[in-house]
This record gives C-alpha cells, structure tokens and sequence, in this order.
C-alpha cells in the first residue's frame, strides 16, 4: 500500500452489538478495530445493512468511537471521540487521527443480530495539510 493509498475496511451488520444481555438471549457483538497511521482523513461508508433480514428496516447510522478521545472537534466540522456517522454516499466526514490512536466503528441493535443482513465499506482518504 502506499503512502496515499485509501484505508479500507468493512463491516458487516450480523457483528451488530446486541443490547439485550446473553441472560435475555442476545447475542454479544463486535466493534471493528481500525489502525491507521496518524493523519487527516476523510471518510466516506458505502453500502447497505438491513435491520431484521427483511430489507425493510435500513440502518443509518453507525457509530465512530476513539478509546483515547484523540479526535478532537475542529473548525472544519471533523469527528469527535464519540460520533454517530450514517452509511449514505452523499455524506462525507473528516477524521484527525493522532499517534497511537486506535478507532472502532460499530453498529448497535437492541433485539437479536441473527436477522441483520448487509454491510458496508469504510474508506478512509489521507487529506493534505
């Protein structure tokens, strides 16, 4: 990959974190881990998730978290630590990512995630300073 190469993950909706406890019969979910090397980015997500399997229920929004809040709001609208971010083409974000910062990405659902359907691809552009 090089230097200006695009960043590019997916994540799919069945790893959905699950808000009814495993006591209750939910299913523990999963934050996607991404590394990338400190910078400015912008960030586009592509694609489709459906809530329950029927492709009815579309998501809209997922959720960008920074474990050490290095993401630091700016003049230029970029993300904060915590950020709900939605998968629609036209939308496109700013991310400030410091040395050592670690960001997750995740979706959350409050019934079960066996049903949910679809993914989507985040792609994450180093921007020029």
């Amino acid at each position: 990959m090089t230097a200006n190469s695009p960043h590019v993950f997916t994540y799919d909706a069945s790893d959905a974190i699950n808000l009814t406890p495993p006591s209750q019969g939910g299913l523990a979910g999963s934050a996607l881990k991404i590394d990338i090397p400190a910078g400015k980015y912008s960030l586009s997500v592509t694609g489709t998730m459906y809530y329950a399997g029927n492709n009815l229920d579309k998501v809209k929004q997922l959720v960008l978290f920074n474990t050490k809040a290095t993401l630091a709001p700016s003049e230029d609208n970029s993300l904060d630590w915590l950020t709900v971010i939605y998968s629609d083409p036209e939308n496109l974000f700013f991310v400030n990512v410091k040395e050592n910062a670690s960001l997750y990405v995740f979706l959350v659902d409050q019934w079960s995630t066996n049903d949910n359907s679809g993914s989507v691809t985040l792609t994450f552009n180093k921007v020029s300073v």
